[in-house]
């Protein structure tokens, strides 16, 4: 399948950018920021907006970094739009796009009723997959970007589980339909800002890729670890929590 029908997408770039950085005066549901760390060193920041219409939730995030590479200071730039029912959470529309090394890397996710297609173009040529479509929510990560953990937060936040599955849909270059499970490891305690906080730490993925993301009172993502690959996201506290800094003598 030609990806040409994607391409009326593309020219929703700029809009989405504008929205994704929006000044944080603009009313949203929520906004934060996350800052991205591997093996201790950071990479950049990820920005994450939530909006509310009339029934549905309009998830946007933008993300900045630097990567290790083998041409320094190799800059990534990534924006996405999720749009997903306001009661449910039910995934309605998933788009991204990435500009890397002069390459721009645009993706999306259709759902329909009983499929969903998966849309791929690299620098205007491309083309899609269709799926079946499983039953329930299905939760789309996106490879640089993490707010989708934050949507996940939001779904289980306020329901007791030991172990919950959850359909995803994982776009890399080789782009796989898999259930990820969600485990539930007891309250931890977590320094956020200048104060401990009682978190939820959850454990989230497969056999072969696993996530630790612990979740504080309100539902929020307060930090997300990989150790085996030293990759930690860490969100920013609000100004009233930051740590207060001292002043020289």
């Amino acid at each position: 399948m030609s990806f040409s029908r994607l391409r009326p997408l593309a020219a929703l770039l700029p809009l989405v950018l504008a929205l994704a950085a929006r000044p944080a005066s603009a009313e949203a549901l929520d906004e934060a920021s996350f800052r991205l760390y591997l093996n201790g060193h950071a990479l950049g920041t990820e920005h994450y907006l939530l909006d509310s219409g009339a029934d549905t939730l309009t998830v946007y995030a933008q993300a900045r970094l630097v990567l290790p590479g083998p041409v320094s200071g190799d800059t990534l730039t990534k924006s996405m739009r999720m749009v997903a029912g306001a009661f449910d959470m039910d995934l309605r529309r998933y788009e991204s796009w990435q500009t890397f090394r002069g390459q721009h890397l645009n993706r999306a996710v259709m759902p329909h009723d009983t499929t969903f297609v998966v849309y791929r173009e690299v620098d205007g040529r491309g083309g899609s997959d269709t799926y079946a479509r499983p039953p329930g929510r299905l939760f789309v990560l996106d490879g640089q970007l993490f707010s989708s953990f934050e949507v996940m937060c939001r779904t289980l936040h306020g329901h007791p589980f030991s172990e919950r599955t959850m359909h995803t849909m994982i776009l890399s270059a080789h782009d796989t339909l898999t259930d990820v499970t969600a485990e539930d490891r007891g309250l931890d305690t977590l320094r956020y800002g200048n104060r401990p906080v009682r978190a939820r730490k959850l454990s989230i993925g497969d056999s072969s890729t696993r996530y630790l993301v612990w979740m504080g009172p309100d539902g929020h993502m307060l930090k997300l670890e990989q150790p085996e690959s030293g990759l930690r996201l860490e969100r920013e506290p609000p100004v009233a929590l930051q740590t207060k800094r001292r002043s020289a003598p």
